[in-house]
């Protein structure tokens, strides 16, 4: 109001704003619990998922605390809540892990994310080995052939992306042969489909899906029961080579998750950006217990 004071319009509805009355709730020595319950029943109007409203929680904020002090780590208590930091804001987090010496950088991070930690820390001459898990990369980091990224080279020099193991995008040899299959399709039902690191993921799913439903077809059940009848005695899909063999069952134990990886560095000279460093498949994920 004592902004406005000088606005003709404040002057002329004076009268009217003064009869106005704003109904409230006032909760007064109430418990941390007792509050976030409030807040969790009241939540209507601006929907704030329940989630969220922990973030506040002691145990979320010692966890804030530990990350950045022991670890340099900034830890997100709130969804999207580091969404909207400027290139600026990123400088803080990459010159505290400058100062503490990591000479090794995991991302889980998306693309946006990525590209503008990656600015602050060529900015500042920060170059560890940054390793991007897959959300973390996208062919457009690199530009274009027209307009390269001018992070190009740092990114040469220092970004690695961590994928499930599998076949590159131009890989159609021996054991790719899904990755030859894919192409043939695309040729026959895409022909203007670009390269792109999330189209062979989402085949993979495809591939998926559609052995679920051949399975239901077999079965000779395409309910819901039935679908879920046919996950359960699938066992496997063979992709190719795209990625390693997918266990599906009814237990834990023919269930066991994909263990391997493959390592990528950046290569303009590639369709999608990327080439392979290594195949890994780490003892230690491989000896993991998955199931009771």
């Amino acid at each position: 109001m004592k902004e406005n004071e000088g606005n003709p319009r404040l002057a002329e509805h004076h009268d009217l704003i003064e009869q106005l009355h704003v109904l409230c709730r006032i909760v007064t020595g109430a418990e941390p619990e007792f509050i976030t319950t409030v807040t969790i029943n009241n939540n209507r109007q601006n929907k704030v998922e329940p989630w969220n409203l922990r973030a506040n929680d002691r145990i979320q904020l010692e966890l804030a605390d530990k990350f950045r002090d022991e670890v340099g780590l900034y830890y997100e208590r709130q969804e999207n809540a580091f969404r909207n930091l400027s290139d600026t804001e990123y400088a803080a987090p990459v010159n505290t892990m400058k100062q503490a010496g990591a000479d090794h950088v995991v991302l889980t991070t998306t693309p946006t994310a990525t590209g503008r930690i990656l600015g602050a820390a060529a900015a500042v001459q920060y170059a560890p080995r940054w390793i991007g898990n897959s959300p973390a990369w996208i062919g457009a980091l690199v530009g274009t052939k027209e307009k390269p990224s001018p992070l190009v080279p740092y990114m040469q020099q220092t970004f690695w992306v961590v994928t499930d193991q599998g076949c590159g995008w131009a890989d159609v040899g021996a054991g790719c042969e899904g990755s030859k299959l894919m192409q043939d399709n695309m040729a026959k039902y895409a022909k203007d489909q670009v390269p792109d690191y999330y189209f062979s993921f989402g085949y993979v799913q495809a591939m998926s899906i559609h052995a679920i439903l051949e399975k239901a077809v077999e079965m000779r059940d395409l309910s819901r029961e039935g679908i879920a009848n046919a996950f359960a005695n699938l066992k496997s899909v063979d992709t190719g080579g795209l990625r390693k063999a997918l266990s599906y069952g009814a237990t834990c134990q023919e269930k066991v998750g994909v263990t391997g990886s493959t390592i990528w560095k950046i290569d303009t000279t590639q369709p999608i950006a990327l080439a392979t460093v290594a195949d890994v498949d780490s003892k230690l994920a491989k000896d993991y217990k998955y199931c009771p």
